[in-house]
């Protein structure tokens, strides 16, 4: 058993002995979730930043060209690094599930021939490293 293992299992028991195992499974629940709506919070800021948009334009009917572009790529980084479900970014980015499906779909189809999908892979890239660099600080 590895250090990191050895350390979570104590850590578990520990918690179990001194508030029992309904009270630590809530805990870790209420971790999670609360840190997965801090990094969707974060996301959202990052992407809204990036494309010099407001977080309300995210959810308009009617979207310009960048809203849109902005759109797919929060949708993208809020399923892979928020783990949100396509129901939870549909509602904050004002669009169906289906649309959300169709999104991330979409994205896995990126062309490596051409360039406007090159410069989406190139961003979504950049997004994605400074995701990863603000995780690694917490």
């Amino acid at each position: 058993m590895t250090k990191k293992l050895l350390r979570v299992i104590q850590a578990l028991e520990s918690s179990i002995s001194s508030v029992g195992i309904e009270d630590t499974i809530e805990k870790l629940y209420n971790d999670s979730k609360s840190e997965n709506q801090n990094m969707a919070d974060f996301i959202i800021d990052l992407v809204c930043v990036r494309y010099r948009i407001s977080r309300e334009s995210l959810s308009v009917d009617n979207k310009t060209f960048k809203q849109q572009k902005a759109t797919l790529i929060t949708t993208h980084l809020l399923y892979y690094f928020a783990h949100l479900t396509q129901s939870q970014i549909g509602y904050i980015v004002g669009r169906s599930k289906a649309s959300i499906n169709r999104y991330l779909s979409d994205l896995h189809k990126l062309n490596d021939k051409v360039a406007k999908d090159i410069d989406l892979k190139n961003e979504l890239i950049d997004l994605e490293t400074k995701i990863k660099e603000h995780k690694n600080k917490i």
